[in-house]
Order: structure tokens, then sequence, then C-alpha cells
């Protein structure tokens, strides 16, 4: 990832999306924010979800749009985007991004920030294939088949870069790895929780503010964005993932996803 985390250059952008939960308890107070389209029916019109409404137009959602209405895809400089769909399969909606050699974000704007209170971010993944080689420790191996992006309010109209974690599908990692971006210390890297080489979902919980008061010891601003990411820009390996749940929990909170970086990771010299 290391050509790929210069997000001052993105204009990031996240938006709203149908009720989607992590069980029936918190349902009604979840915000989710990956909007899935539903399936286009043989006549033309949207095909049934078992009584669940969304708040996609039907025309959009009827011409198969490859990301959630809302989202944008932004390709790192110098590299093409992965490929991306909305898929149906098994019983389950998810977006399905997957590439060779490649590297973009997917991205969009809460139209209302989340503002800093107690409050988890609940997701749903699973990861088919990994990228050959990939390896969090090392620059020239830093690439990942799957990471959600938590992007806080700028600390001012003259700040370029907002601080931004990573939560990171990880290899052979430590469970609880954990450093600062190889580009900026106000870009985080943490290896989410879970075996990616188990080709079957995984729900993660994360606390971002509490993580952001860990790793960088002031109080959390606002939220203003939350992404996902794939690059295989480094290793030039071949990466398939799925995602098919993103939901804040307001009033729940856990005690973070944030550990101590095993090394402090040396900034080298050849990048700017």
């Amino acid at each position: 990832m290391a050509r790929a985390a210069r997000l001052g250059a993105i204009a990031l952008v996240l938006g709203t999306s149908a009720a989607m939960a992590f069980g029936a308890s918190t349902q009604s107070a979840a915000r989710s924010l990956l909007a899935l389209p539903p399936v286009c029916g043989l006549n033309g019109g949207p095909a049934s979800l078992g009584g669940q409404n969304t708040v996609q137009a039907v025309d959009a959602a009827c011409r198969r749009e490859a990301l959630p209405l809302g989202w944008m895809v932004r390709a790192v400089r110098g590299q093409q985007a992965p490929s991306h769909a909305v898929v149906d399969s098994g019983g389950y909606r998810f977006l399905r991004v997957s590439g060779t050699g490649r590297a973009a974000w997917f991205v969009n704007e809460l139209r209302s920030p989340i503002a800093p209170s107690t409050g988890t971010l609940a997701w749903s993944w699973r990861v088919s294939r990994m990228p050959v080689g990939a390896d969090l420790r090392q620059l020239a191996s830093d690439d990942a088949p799957l990471r959600l992006f938590v992007v806080f309010e700028r600390d001012g109209w003259l700040d370029r870069t907002p601080h931004t974690i990573f939560y990171t599908v990880g290899g052979a990692e430590p469970r609880g790895y954990a450093r600062p971006s190889f580009q900026s210390k106000k870009l985080h890297i943490l290896r989410v929780d879970g075996d990616a080489t188990l080709p079957r979902w995984h729900e993660s919980v994360l606390d971002p503010f509490a993580d952001f008061g860990r790793i960088w010891g002031t109080p959390a601003r606002p939220i203003v964005a939350i992404g996902i990411m794939q690059d295989t820009d480094q290793t030039r390996g071949t990466a398939e993932a799925d995602v098919r749940a993103m939901v804040w929990r307001p009033g729940e909170g856990i005690t973070g996803s944030y550990a101590p970086p095993q090394t402090a990771p040396r900034r080298p010299a050849s990048v700017p």
C-alpha cells in the first residue's frame, strides 16, 4: 500500500444505505453504511428481498450498478482499479472486489458525520484469494485483499492529510499487529482478527473512536468518511474479497481494536 496511502489527494465521499444490522436487538438504531441495490427481476422490476425495503430508486437499481448507489471508486495514481460488482450468491448480496496488480479506494462520504461517541462499526467480509507474498510488515509487500478505512475530520483547512485508520485483512502477521503507515503518522494500519485463509464470512466489530485515542493520544474527531480498499500493486498478486454489510451501532462500546506496533517501522528514503 506504499503508493496507495495518499488520501489527501482524494475526494472522499460516503453515503446512506438500507437497514442491515448484526442482530435484531440493534437493528432499529443501527446506521447502515453499505447500500446494496436490489436484484432486478426478469421483467425488469426489482426482485423481492423478503419484505426488506431499500433506499435505492428502481431505475437506478435495475441498471445493475457495479457499486452501491452513492459510492465512488478512485484508482491509485498510476494503477488500474480492481474489478467490482454487486453479486448475489448463496442467498447473500455483497460487493465483490478482485484484481491482479491493481489498487483503488471505494469511498462514500457521510452526509451526516458521526460525532465522537460510544459506538461500534460492524462489518462482514470474506476473502477467497489472498495476494501471494503480501506482508504488512514490509514496504515491498504491503498489500491487502481488503482494508476498511475510517476517515476523521481534518484538524483545519490547512490539514492536507486527515487522520485515517486502515482496518486491514492481513496474512502472516501476528494477531493485533499495528503500525503507522509508511507514508504518514496520521495514517495507521491495524490488522483485523480473522483467518483470511478460511473462505467464509467473518463478522468483525471495531471501535474507531477508542482506537483513535489509543493511537494518537488525543480526543477523537468526527468520522466523515468510510470506505474499502484493495491493493495488490506491490506484490503484483491476485486478490478477491467480498463485503456484505457495514453498520454503525451507536451506544455500544468495546475496548478498542488497537494494539501497540510490534516494531517502529522506518520510513524508507524512497517514499515521499
